[in-house]
């Protein structure tokens, strides 16, 4: 299996082990998993070239937006967008590295280990255990949650707009040949529901009234969605 098998079946998690060298643990949607020799950071990096996006410039743009400068989640897709963790507490070499990355669209809930650690359960059934207490991987989901809003504001404007598009907008139209924007349409519509029931199921919006806005976001992206999703079906029957 090589990481483009991986990235059909849906990324979930890339983790940084030690398995003969620094490697990377890569963890597929259903579960399915494949070491890799190269580090982490050289596996994002890898994505990047798959995907045409500009890691620095990306970061950038969408740290901005939401004021962070550190720990900015990476789109890659619709569904796909990928929250650093820190996963090493002491790397054995200077630049092995901390982090770790995991697509904020399989996490199915985060529990807490202790005061200063945490564990993200994944929609697969796989568990990944986090250096950082849960409210600041719960923060960490938010912003990802605010990122993806703005990925699918600019990804969906460029491609119902037809432009070619230059940077950032350019990856986000070759990521739309990736998947089919019909199927990723419909994925969207279910998604948002389940990301719904996600945060009433566990509680997340009971402990900080900001959480509102969350749930706010996400019936709005809904209808964002449902009203792509007609227009479409409108010009195909014309």
């Amino acid at each position: 299996m090589v990481i483009e098998d991986m990235l059909e079946l849906g990324m979930a998690a890339m983790l940084p082990v030690y398995e003969g060298g620094n490697a990377t643990r890569l963890i597929a949607s259903d579960g399915t998993e494949m070491m890799d020799s190269r580090t982490c950071r050289t596996v994002l990096k890898y994505f990047a070239r798959l995907f045409g996006i500009d890691l620095p410039a990306v970061r950038e743009s969408y740290g901005r937006a939401i004021n962070k400068r550190h720990a900015v989640p990476i789109p890659f897709g619709a569904n796909m967008i990928l929250m650093p963790v820190k996963i090493r507490e002491k790397p054995l070499g200077e630049n092995d590295g901390t982090l770790g990355y995991v697509n904020f669209k399989e996490v199915l809930q985060v529990e807490d280990e202790s005061g200063r650690s945490s564990r993200m359960v994944l929609r697969c059934g796989k568990a990944v255990d986090i250096l950082a207490s849960r409210a600041t991987v719960l923060e960490y989901m938010k912003n990802a949650r605010l990122v993806e809003s703005l990925y699918m504001d600019r990804h969906f404007h460029g491609v119902s707009a037809g432009c070619k598009g230059t940077g950032s907008d350019a990856a986000e139209v070759k990521d739309a040949s990736f998947y089919s924007p019909l199927r990723q349409e419909q994925d969207l519509v279910r998604e948002s529901r389940e990301d719904l029931r996600f945060l009433q199921e566990k509680g997340f919006l009971q402990e900080n009234p900001q959480d509102h806005d969350d749930l706010l976001r996400i019936y709005l992206l809904e209808l964002l969605v449902r009203a792509l999703l007609q227009r479409k079906n409108d010009k195909n029957s014309n």
